[in-house]
């Protein structure tokens, strides 16, 4: 039993395939988001890959908001009142806050600057305010 332990505690080594055959840490996620070789489209900064300035949208909705933003779509396009958004995978339990904050805690605060750094222009863009989830990260400091 102290071996597995041991095992799950070391440090995996970042793109070696058998290093945890049931998937990266987040910790380990976020560095490969982060590093030069992981710039495909499933990583990629959303302003980047869909260009959202260069086309005049009607709506832009956010997932976090979805209740209320899907209605006000539906009303908007006027859709047939049968049709409504569609809960799925809804979870019932913390409080988002504390969903995401208890993964980006695990980051230590150079990294999170690095993920913040790539995504910065798609957080300002969408609404989102970096000191919100940088509050989440260890070694947090409030200079």
């Amino acid at each position: 039993l102290a071996k597995v332990d041991d095992d799950m505690e070391r440090e995996r080594t970042l793109g070696n395939i058998f290093a945890n055959p049931v998937g990266p840490t987040f910790t380990e996620y976020i560095k490969y988001v982060v590093s030069s070789y992981a710039d495909d489209e499933h990583w990629r900064p959303y302003h980047v890959h869909c260009a959202p300035c260069s086309i005049n949208y009607n709506f832009i909705l956010r997932f976090e908001d979805m209740a209320e933003e899907g209605n006000k779509f539906l009303t908007y396009i006027d859709a047939p009142t049968e049709i409504q958004p569609k809960k799925m995978n809804v979870f019932k339990g913390l409080p988002t806050v504390d969903v995401y904050c208890s993964y980006y805690s695990q980051l230590n605060i150079e990294l999170f600057a690095k993920l913040v750094k790539k995504y910065d222009v798609d957080m300002q863009m969408f609404g989102y305010n970096a000191d919100t989830f940088f509050k989440c990260a260890d070694e947090y400091v409030k200079q």
